[in-house]
């Protein structure tokens, strides 16, 4: 999965799409911080990805890769970047827009 992907799914679940089914036209401020939220959540979430990948790691030791690009391809499992990374994303996006 695509970190836009991983968007586009976060934006769904925050009902950032209008009628016609496009999105609203104030995403470019939520696309702005895409990258850096998924970068967080991405380390955030690497102990669980290791575990359901049946893996030992040490976060400690290791840094998971970072992304740099909208159609870079996430490191984590798929399950992990279809139901956990969404929720995540979808909630720094809400706190970016209205941290009360």
């Amino acid at each position: 999965m695509t970190a836009q992907k991983a968007l586009e799914y976060a934006l769904d679940l925050i009902n950032q799409r209008s009628e016609d089914g496009d999105y609203t036209p104030n995403i470019s401020d939520y696309e702005k911080n895409v990258l850096s939220y998924i970068n967080i959540l991405t380390v955030s979430l690497y102990e669980l990805d290791c575990k359901i990948k049946g893996i030992t790691c040490n976060i400690d030791d290791v840094t998971p890769k970072s992304i740099s690009s909208p159609e870079d391809e996430l490191i984590l499992h798929d399950a992990v970047c279809k139901s956990v990374l969404p929720y995540g994303l979808a909630f720094m996006i809400l706190l970016e827009e209205e941290p009360e």
